[in-house]
This record gives structure tokens, C-alpha cells and sequence, in this order.
């Protein structure tokens, strides 16, 4: 068996102290553990017609979907109901989770 430096040793000790201790708001709160999203979205505001997200095409993420099909078709949709007030990345940005199920929403 492998002996662990005392340094270490004395590491992992101060963590299973630490995790002794915790609250259980904390317990039920755990720290994030992935980077924040870098996806700033537009101040603008759009406002989502009901008619429209029927008509977006629906990706899985199964291996036999394409994505790249996937978002050439979500950008076809999008430039046909392009709004004269709202960019057409807003549109994007508010529309894409509306395509995503299953897997691919995960």
C-alpha cells in the first residue's frame, strides 16, 4: 500500500473536517461547478408569437441527427419570421431552447 505524504494526509483530514461542519443549506446548495454561461443576452425585448415555435424544427441529440441540419434549418425558420423591430440574434438567442428535447435539452 501507497503512503500518502504527510501534507497530503493533513489536506484530506481539513476536507472531511470542513464537510462535517457544513449546514444544511449548504449540503442543499452545493457550489457551482461549471463556468458561467458567456451568453450575454440583448437588452431589446422580443416578444414570442405562439404560432412561430411549432413551426421550429426539433433536435434530440441522437446520433442520427445532424446538428449542423438542425441549426441550418432553426436559421431558415428565423430569417423567415424576422421582425422590422427585434435582431435577428435576439430572435435566435430567445428562440434556440424552444429546438432542444430530450438528450440535447440536458
Amino acid at each position: 500500500m501507497e503512503a500518502i505524504p504527510e501534507d497530503q494526509h493533513s489536506q484530506h483530514a481539513l476536507k472531511e473536517n470542513l464537510n462535517a461542519y457544513r449546514s444544511m443549506r449548504d449540503r442543499m446548495h452545493p457550489p457551482r461547478m461549471s463556468a458561467p454561461s458567456c451568453i450575454v443576452p440583448p437588452t431589446e425585448q422580443l416578444v414570442i408569437r405562439p404560432h412561430i415555435v411549432p413551426l421550429l424544427p426539433i433536435f434530440h441529440g441522437m446520433e442520427s441527427e445532424n446538428p449542423y441540419q438542425h441549426i441550418k434549418e432553426f436559421e431558415d425558420v428565423c430569417n423567415t419570421f424576422r421582425k422590422s423591430g427585434a435582431s435577428i440574434d435576439l430572435m435566435r438567442l430567445k428562440l434556440f431552447p424552444f429546438t432542444l428535447k430530450d438528450k440535447a435539452k440536458v
